[in-house]
């Protein structure tokens, strides 16, 4: 995944998540230490799913370039295409 995509994907959570935790605090849900701990925890739970659902679905492209593709291409191949 480009880099530059990846920084501005985590900069986007971060910004939604510390909004989510301001308002949470401000109406006395959270105090700040627990929204310090819950931010963080939801940011490593959304990359975490993130990065599960993106290798989900790139082994499902390769799989369908596999079965498309000649008997004895190999998997460098296949990951090229």
């Amino acid at each position: 995944m480009n880099p530059v995509f990846q920084a501005a994907l985590a900069s986007i959570l971060r910004h939604v998540l510390t909004g989510l935790a301001t308002y949470l605090v401000t109406r006395g849900i959270w105090t700040s230490e627990e929204a310090t701990t819950y931010v963080a925890a939801a940011a490593l739970g959304v990359i975490g799913l993130g990065w599960g659902l993106y290798q989900k679905f790139r082994t499902h492209d390769l799989i369908l370039n596999a079965l498309d593709a000649t008997p004895g291409t190999t998997l460098d191949e296949l990951k090229g295409k």
